[in-house]
């Protein structure tokens, strides 16, 4: 009785069928994996600007004027530095703004170098689980050519 073996060309219609089958799932993770890092992110700016909000019913005033990926001392009974100090979900560092660039106080995030950089059409995207899908106004929006940030009050 002759041996039973699958031939070369059974082998290889085997890996191309599972090459295709790769091909068409590999991008639908890289989907969901780039809308769970978006949700992310909005969920911790939510925590973030409430901390925010809360710190200013507190102390009567925002919180300072930062530096991009260090949280304020003033913030820390607030905030765990961990949580703050590392990159976003999405790229870029997490930072406070107070007086600065347009607006009374805001936290948002500052695409300095750090992780991936992203761009108008990506932070939209995010402006619309946010907002108004407008980055030039609104809650939520672009204060400058590398900083997306939620205002937590409007410059007087």
């Amino acid at each position: 009785m002759p041996g039973r073996a699958f031939t070369l060309i059974e082998i290889l219609i085997v890996v191309l069928l599972l090459g295709v089958l790769a091909a068409i799932a590999i991008p639908q993770f890289a989907d969901a994996s780039e809308e769970s890092q978006r949700a992310t992110f909005v969920s911790n700016l939510g925590y973030f600007s409430r901390q925010c909000e809360y710190y200013r019913i507190q102390k009567g005033e925002y919180p300072p004027d930062g530096t991009s990926g260090e949280l304020p001392v003033e913030l820390d009974t607030y905030i765990r530095a961990e949580d703050f100090e590392r990159m976003t979900p999405i790229g870029g560092v997490w930072d406070t703004e107070l007086d600065d660039n347009g607006v009374h106080a805001a936290v948002g995030v500052h695409f300095n170098g750090v992780g991936n950089t992203q761009d108008d059409a990506y932070m939209t995207i995010i402006d619309v689980m946010l907002d108004d899908g407008d980055l030039a106004d609104g809650l939520f929006r672009k204060l400058d050519v590398d900083r997306y940030y939620y205002v937590l009050e409007e410059a007087p």
